[in-house]
């Protein structure tokens, strides 16, 4: 990864290389004496960019602003034709008007080399001292000191056992203090005979020794040998162990620990707490690591009320007191922090302007700051022009929709504004890292720290889920010029602002403010809004959102634009205008109903980024993309009418991203214009994602076989082959084209879909890399490649395999090679009767790292190995019941607890399936799942037991069972941490079950489609944390217990299609309504009436 200061340093040096080039051309002396200021204003720049704690934000912008337009300067003047010399053609255009611009650029270089001289000590004193946590009585978390402890005290009785929960969130967010809030609390304390507390942030990246001899100090202070087991120290007392701050992602040294931990409970069990600001630690240690939200609002204005020492005497006071208490957003440390400020001032200074501009000072040295590098700086002012800035909140004030953006965006954008490094595909490979890796270390940092959160690990998508650091990331950015966020309140916008996003309130209907195009002319950025990854039906179908009209004047008036993003705007025409853009670098088309593009859009020379998405009529691309000399990223997934694509493209050779190409389907005589496959071979650069369709359309002459089109494409990570057969389509070619796609070695995913063939090319054991490994509806393959081949598979799909009798051939060693498969989902297989060729059955074969299983509709399938050791999700649907009952019968004589299989899972969904098979299931059988917290059952179960041991649980289905198969009244008794719960298409249940009462924690309850359903019993008047209730399709149910109207936390009822009980329910008027007229929301809908 780059140094701090190198993205920086070597635009610096590429510019300076540049300037002495046109030194040594011209020979006027008052130009010569210009170039040698600017040389020695961008050296001393350059000292003190290496130093990212002493600048403030406002002189970075200003820095990275004025190095861009310096580059700009140079790069738009270089000449179209390649024969022309850079600096004849910088000169024959407008010499003078070049020198202007240097004078120009030299004196703001002077300003900002001085101003560098002053603030640099006075920042560097500002910006030391330790922040301290006031030690305050701890507040609210009670919910998520509940789920902790439940976490924690699981197993911790079995002897051998060690269970482990994880704390996950920003800094400040309480973490420590929780796990200090648990380890008081009575239960831990009767729980574990030994707690110790570790600072694992101070023990590096190796710190497994160093915590085990932490431990002896703690437990025998007179033997602290390295090479001792921790488990006579422990001498068979249950332990905890907290490990506070953590922040090594070294997995062996996890492990190393875990191990050690493990033996010493060999004779007792134990318990690891883990703290961390870093979410790949946080899923290291537990994969459900418990995420901190901010405190809920009457928790932050207790906490407040009581660091500032109660209310005030003075309504004033105490009004200042309220707003300035919002603007903490239930961040902890942020609340003390705001405290600590009110109190050192008298109450006559209390002015909210300067207090919010101090309080924002404040928190930006403790997030903002420490930040290590001028371009992550840069990268997180940049965050507020991309996320929205409203925030919804669940119960537990956790976000509850988010805006989600993909890394490769991103980086992309970061990268066309320059904040990555200047990509100059002219000059010589670069010594240093791809601007786009320098990217992804950027987003990483940002996940060590929480300021991003990994939002979808398949996609990569990443959210904000912090208020607190959306605002910071706008104050940074707002205050010192870098961008703006323009809405239908908004009526100017500063000429220094470079980047603007519009608001999706505005209408644009018509172009965009008149404002911004008079006086914004210098702008670099414009961001339409960009719809929501989880909502794309912001336009109505053929609305078209901007006019060609104001398209053609946006593109006129800001012609020094470097980004822009035109998504769902329903255009049908881009003007041709857009050629005039010489500085753009970022393009998004996605999302239009554009048939085609400009010729113009060759003129984008600088273009490194042009996505065109979702474009359903895009039906061709111009020729004149062959310009596109420093394009990098061309994404075109979704394009349903584009059929070829332009043989041009084979001359963009420093293509990096190709998200799709499709094979021709023009007939030969038409195809001299078409970029063929012979053309893709072409490509060697191309990396991330490919997918290539119409592959039953490939039809290779004998020249053309054997070549590598794509064997030397050793940076693509993931491939997709996809053939689209007709129903009728017998064509037998899927076997020959397939072994003339042979990639490189270094694949990790392949995708196989639509694939007749009924073997594989021989190329694919060669694949040793392999991670994800995909099949879908390759309806004549028979059986799979051996899979011991691929060493480091993790993930392995099966969906749609009409003809799979079996997965794998048993080698006769008894071992499955598949050591750190960890997701295994098979689905839709008819045939499939094995995991194993028929004869080659192996009893005993165990999955040892699996953690996730799906098995879906895949009725005859009753062999496989077995899955004692999941500890993710297990789903079983309209399949075979064998295997499942196998698992939970087998025992491991060298497990030395005493616990059941299956005792890790998390997630456990068993439906459509008949659980009176030839070998029954145990009545006990979900006593082995004591770490469940989802539970779904729906089907032919006989009667349920085992419920009193799941503690865990926190939401369970039952559906599609008969009356009598439902937990008897002891049995709920166990679900005392239940949250959630539906009951739905039972159709023999008549009375609901009186244990409910038990349910105390149950917050929400659904009743769903079940007809014979008349009482809802007095036993849900007692369920005190009930806050909604879901009653639909029930319509034999003739009251409501009256027992309601003591349920005082209720806050929504729902009844939907029940015509007995919606007569009982009308406000004023019916039998039932004070036993509901105190919840805050009632829902009442039927055939032909809906009241709220």
């Amino acid at each position: 990864m780059a140094s701090s200061s190198e993205v920086v340093t070597n635009t610096i040096t590429t510019i300076a290389d540049r300037l002495n080039t046109l030194r040594d051309y011209h020979n006027d002396e008052t130009t010569i004496t210009i170039i040698d200021n600017i040389k020695r204003h961008l050296s001393t720049i350059n000292d003190i960019s290496s130093q990212s704690h002493i600048h403030t934000h406002e002189w970075i912008t200003d820095v990275m602003d004025l190095l861009t337009d310096l580059w700009d300067l140079f790069t738009n003047s270089t000449s179209l034709h390649p024969k022309q010399s850079f600096f004849s053609s910088l000169f024959s255009c407008a010499p003078r008007g070049l020198v202007l611009q240097l004078e120009q650029i030299d004196k703001r270089l002077e300003q900002l080399a001085a101003d560098s001289t002053k603030f640099s000590l006075k920042d560097r004193n500002e910006l030391t001292g330790a922040r301290v946590y006031d030690d305050t009585k701890f507040q609210g978390r009670k919910e998520d000191k509940k789920v902790i402890m439940e976490k924690i005290l699981t197993c911790t009785k079995v002897k051998g056992v060690v269970s482990v929960a994880a704390i996950v969130g920003m800094q400040g967010m309480g973490k420590t203090a929780l796990a200090k809030f648990v380890c008081e609390d009575p239960r831990v304390r009767d729980n574990f005979e030994v707690v110790i507390q570790v600072d694992a942030g101070i023990h590096g990246e190796f710190y497994a020794d160093s915590v085990k001899k932490s431990m002896f100090q703690k437990l025998d202070p007179l033997k602290d040998d390295e090479d001792l087991d921790l488990g006579p120290a422990i001498h068979g007392r249950r332990f905890l162990l907290v490990l506070d701050d953590l922040r090594s992602e070294n997995r062996e040294e996890w492990v190393k620990l875990y191990e050690m931990l493990k033996k010493a409970a060999t004779s007792c069990g134990g318990g690891v707490l883990v703290t961390t600001r870093n979410s790949h630690v946080a899923n290291l240690v537990d994969l459900y690591a418990w995420r901190l939200y901010r405190l809920r609002k009457e928790d932050s204005w207790s906490l407040f009320r009581n660091l500032v020492g109660g209310n005030s005497s003075e309504p004033k006071v105490n009004k200042v007191y309220q707003k300035m208490e919002k603007k903490c957003k239930g961040v902890p440390l942020a609340l003390v922090t705001m405290a600590r400020m009110l109190k050192s001032k008298p109450i006559a200074e209390l002015k909210q302007d300067d207090l919010e501009e101090e309080f924002m000072q404040e928190m930006k040295s403790l997030y903002f700051n420490d930040l290590p590098s001028l371009h992550q700086k840069q990268c997180f002012a940049y965050l507020s022009l991309l996320f929205p800035t409203h925030f919804v909140y669940s119960d537990r004030f956790s976000p509850i929709h988010f805006f989600s953006v993909k890394a490769e965006t991103l980086i992309q954008l970061w990268m066309a504004e320059g904040f990555l490094g200047h990509v100059d595909l002219n000059s010589p490979p670069p010594q240093h890292p791809h601007p786009e890796d320098l990217g992804f270390d950027c987003i990483q940092e940002f996940s060590r720290s929480s300021i991003l959160v990994l939002d979808n690990s398949e996609l990569m998508t990443f959210r904000m889920d912090n208020e607190l650091i959306w605002d910071l990331s706008r104050f940074v950015a707002s205050k010192n010029r870098f961008c703006f966020r323009v809405n239908n309140h908004v009526e100017a916008v500063k000429e220094t602002v470079r980047r603007v996003a519009l608001s999706s309130s505005l209408n644009v209907t018509h172009g965009i403010p008149k404002f911004l195009i008079d006086s914004n002319k210098n702008l670099h950025t414009l961001l339409f809004p960009m719809p929501d990854s989880y909502d794309w039906s912001s336009r109505i179908p053929y609305e078209v959102k901007l006019s060609w009209s104001a398209c053609h004047e946006l593109f006129r008036a800001f012609k020094g634009l470097r980004v822009l993003n035109l998504t769902d705007l329903g255009m049908k025409t881009l003007p041709d205008s857009i050629g005039e853009l010489k500085s753009l670098r970022y393009l998004d088309l996605s999302r239009n109903n554009m048939e085609k593009l400009p010729r113009s859009i060759g003129k984008l020379k600088h273009l490194q980024t042009l996505i065109l998405s979702h474009c359903h009529q895009l039906r061709k691309l111009p020729n004149e993309l062959q310009h596109l000399v420093n394009l990098r990223h061309l994404v075109m997934d979704e394009c349903l009418q584009l059929k070829h694509l332009p043989l041009a493209l084979k001359k963009l050779t420093s293509l990096l991203t190709l998200s799709h190409f499709t094979v021709s389907t023009r007939k030969n005589n038409n195809s001299k214009h078409i970029l063929g496959f012979q053309e893709l071979a072409n490509l060697k650069n191309l990396s991330g994602e490919l997918e290539i369709s119409h592959l039953e359309q490939l039809k290779l002459k004998k020249s053309e076989q054997g070549l590598a089109y794509l064997k030397e494409k050793q940076h693509l990570k993931n491939l997709t082959l996809k053939w689209n057969h007709d129903e009728n389509d017998h064509d037998e070619n899927d076997e020959t084209s397939l072994g003339h796609l042979q990639p490189h070695v270094n694949l990790q995913g392949l995708n196989v879909v639509g694939y007749r063939g009924a073997e594989f090319s021989p190329w694919i054991l060669c694949l040793e890399n392999l991670v994800n490994f995909s099949l879908y509806n390759c309806s004549c393959c028979k059986s799979l490649p051996p899979l011991d081949r691929f060493p480091k598979l993790k993930s392995l799909q099966l969906k749609r395999l009409d003809s799979l009798e079996y997965i794998n051939t048993n080698t006769g060693q008894n071992q499955l090679r598949l050591e750190l498969l960890q997701d295994l989902s098979i689905s839709d297989c008819p045939a499939l009767e094995s995991w194993w060729e028929k004869g080659t059955e192996d009893t005993i074969a165990i999955f040892t790292s699996l953690s996730n299983l799906e098995i879906q509709y895949c009725p005859k399938l009753e062999s496989m190995p077995l899955y004692p050791n999941l500890d993710g999700k297990l789903v079983l649907e309209g399949s075979s019941m064998k295997p499942f009952l196998q698992t939970i019968n087998y025992s491991n004589s060298s497990n030395m607890s005493s616990l059941p299989p299956l005792y890790k899972v998390q997630r456990l969904t068993i439906t459509n399936v008949d659980g009176k098979e030839e070998s029954p299931l145990p009545d006990n059988w979900l006593e082995s799942f004591i770490c469940v917290h989802y539970l779904c059952i729906s089907g032919k179960m006989q009667r349920m037991r085992g419920f009193t041991e799941l503690t865990s649980l926190s939401t369970m289905t039952i559906t599609k069972c008969r009356g009598d198969d439902l937990p008897d009244y002891n049995q709920w008794q166990g679900l005392q941490n239940l949250r959630r719960l539906e009951i739905q298409e039972v159709d023999k249940l008549k009375h609901f079950p009186e244990g409910v009462k038990h349910l105390t924690s149950l917050n929400k309850l659904s009743i769903l489609s079940c007809p014979e359903l008349t009482s809802l019993g007095e036993g849900i008047g007692e369920l005190k944390s009930l806050q909604i209730l879901y009653i639909r399709d029930c319509h034999k149910l003739g009251s409501l217990p009256e027992g309601l109207k003591e349920v005082k936390s209720l806050q929504e009822l729902s009844i939907t299609d029940c015509r007995l009980l919606l007569p009982r329910c009308q406000r004023e008027t019916g039998d039932d309504w004070p036993h509901i007229m105190h919840i805050r929301r009632i829902r009442l809908a039927g055939a032909s009436e809906i009241y709220e």
